[in-house]
């Protein structure tokens, strides 16, 4: 553990899109102050491997005070870059993951450049009751979606027989709209003519939840599907044209040192 004495002042994490991430980049590399550069892939994290790197990353922020920061944070699975110098300590969640552990004396940060900036294919599946939309991404432009809505009777407490009917109903509707966006899912990236590199999924929660357990489909992209859930509204074509900005959002966590 090094220096234990001091205290840090934590802002963030803030969300940042692609031209505000590349602005704050340019400014960490144009810095004259001394900065170290560690990148951590997520399996490095779940590994522990952390302990043995920070050991040689010279950063002057302890191992458990960052431990206990990363444990507050949900969904680190795209792994985190870090950039620290004299003054702060700069964490950056991508959105998209990390491939591999990097240490470096200096200011590095051509990887999460390359990164941000891949030519990439990105799966997108928005889901709420009633409505589901579909896409394709490429390089932030919408190639290729398929939307749709169903009516879904909304919940009541009428109670007796009258209420079980309805719940039946209720139920058969949901089925079919999930049926129906799962069968929407397969053919729009089945029929897409390269591979789709990464998924993101949005929507209400609960309905992502069912979904995800009654699409079958979902588990042949397991191990493409990234963690971070999309706050969608309501899904729609417009909303396709719009979900790069949130798709490729970084987080940004500053911690500086003040003692």
């Amino acid at each position: 553990m090094k220096n234990p004495t001091l205290e840090f002042k934590i802002d963030g994490p803030f969300s940042v899109g692609k031209t505000k991430l590349l602005g704050l980049l340019e400014e960490i590399s144009a810095s004259e102050l001394s900065t170290n550069t560690i990148y951590l892939t997520s399996e490095s994290i779940l590994a522990n491997k952390i302990d043995e790197i920070w050991d040689e990353s010279n950063c002057k922020i302890d191992l458990v005070n960052l431990q206990n920061i990363l444990d507050s944070i949900s969904n680190i699975d795209t792994g985190i870059a870090i950039f620290s110098d004299k003054t702060k300590v700069q964490i950056i969640i991508p959105p998209i993951p990390i491939p591999k552990d990097i240490i470096s004396i200096g200011a590095d940060v051509t990887e999460l450049i390359e990164l941000i900036q891949s030519d990439i294919s990105i799966g997108v599946i928005l889901v709420r009751l009633g409505h589901y939309a579909i896409g394709i991404l490429e390089n932030g432009t919408l190639v290729d979606s398929k939307t749709g809505s169903r009516y879904v009777k909304r919940s009541h407490r009428a109670g007796g027989s009258s209420q079980r009917r309805f719940e039946r109903s209720r139920e058969r509707l949901i089925k079919e709209m999930l049926d129906k966006t799962c069968e929407e899912t397969m053919n729009l990236f089945d029929n897409f003519g390269k591979n789709i590199n990464y998924l993101f999924m949005g929507g209400e929660k609960h309905t992502l939840q069912r979904f995800s357990k009654t699409c079958r489909y979902l588990s042949k992209l397991d191990t493409i599907k990234l963690d971070r859930v999309l706050e969608v509204e309501r899904p729609s074509r417009k909303t396709l044209t719009q979900i790069h900005r949130q798709v490729w959002n970084s987080r940004v966590i500053t911690i500086h040192h003040v003692g």
